[in-house]
């Protein structure tokens, strides 16, 4: 089985002001497709710099440092949160857990995302 490639659907800077050198961005996204438990990382969101350097419109430059969950996704009527979030090079990697139980994500198809997932992402820019 392969890694999922998620979807940013949106993307806001929540804290860093113009003289900050590390920021915080909110990155939502859903995903869709299998969920594979042994993946190393079944979602990989591509290219986050490139929606926070989108978002921000300032022409700069952004490099990623470090991300950690955010509020749950709404799958079906389940509440997942990410887990061993990770930044390799411009993309995020992670599982999805059951908000309830910290089980991991069961292995077949993902349900509707009725709410996005959320992942914080400290950067900085040049």
């Amino acid at each position: 089985m392969a890694t999922l490639n998620g979807t940013v659907s949106m993307c806001r800077v929540v804290d860093g002001g113009a003289t900050s050198s590390v920021k915080l961005a909110e990155v939502l996204f859903t995903a869709s497709g299998t969920y594979d438990q042994s993946a190393s990382a079944p979602i990989e969101l591509l290219n986050v710099h490139t929606s926070i350097e989108n978002s921000q419109r300032n022409g700069k430059s952004v490099t990623l440092l470090d991300c950690g969950s955010g509020p749950a996704a709404l799958i079906g009527s389940d509440d997942y949160h990410c887990s061993s979030t990770v930044v390799n090079g411009n993309n995020l990697e992670f599982d999805l857990y059951k908000s309830s139980t910290n089980a991991e994500h069961a292995n077949g198809a993902l349900g509707t995302f009725n709410r996005p997932g959320s992942v914080f992402v400290a950067f900085s820019e040049s």
